[in-house]
């Protein structure tokens, strides 16, 4: 990749970024096993990008739980030993902490209703999440929306997936029992975008959450 780049005469900020983009897809414990831990690939985009447009449904946004919601919604699944569990707990701070402290995060975050009412842990944890979900979105280049659950196309709006910015370009990306995948095809781009912007469309501000 590196002597391509150069052969090419690719500016030496995008030749960093697409040599670290192809290690990271030879990192088959990040990237091709069906575990929390295989964003290797996405993480390295989300560090890297200019902005983050995401549409989820039931479940808030990695980006923006707070440790006792993540720990709650992570309670039962079946690591294979603790220090699995606490490396998860670590990696989400880390990826919280890489995408937030360099202060030009741009994110969009679309999510359902039900994500707002469902239990996670207990109502103490769920009140907190909140107060950081209306928190985040006072900052500059920060939305955050949901789809009421009476929303009458609610059940036809498309399922999760992220479009993702970086000085390369756009890419979507979605997730899978398998991993996930990038998928950098102007067709489904444009599809994804299109797909987002009707979401949207079909959203209210956090603010008017009640």
């Amino acid at each position: 990749m590196q002597a391509l780049c150069s052969l090419y005469d690719v500016p030496a900020a995008h030749t960093s970024l697409l040599v670290e983009m192809a290690k990271s897809t030879q990192e088959k414990g990040d990237w091709l096993e069906s575990s929390p831990q295989r964003f290797g690939l996405y993480l390295l985009m989300e560090k890297r990008a200019t902005s983050v447009t995401t549409v989820t449904l039931d479940v808030i946004h990695g980006l923006l739980q707070t440790p006792e919601y993540h720990e709650a919604l992570q309670a039962d699944y079946p690591y294979p030993s603790p220090d699995d569990a606490v490396a998860q707990r670590n990696k989400r701070q880390e990826r919280q902490a890489a995408f937030w402290d360099r202060g030009d995060a741009c994110l969009k975050v679309v999510m359902s209703e039900a994500a707002l009412r469902r239990l996670v842990g207990s109502s103490a944890i769920m009140a907190e999440q909140i107060i950081r979900l209306r928190y985040m979105a006072r900052r500059d280049g920060v939305s955050i929306r949901y789809i009421p659950l009476d929303y009458a196309t609610a059940p036809s709006l498309p399922g999760a997936f992220t479009l993702i910015t970086t000085e390369l370009g756009t890419s979507a990306y979605t997730e899978h029992l398998g991993g996930g995948r990038v998928l950098s095809a102007p067709t489904i781009v444009t599809q994804a975008r299109a797909l987002a912007n009707l979401a949207t469309k079909a959203s209210r501000d956090i603010g008017e959450w009640q």
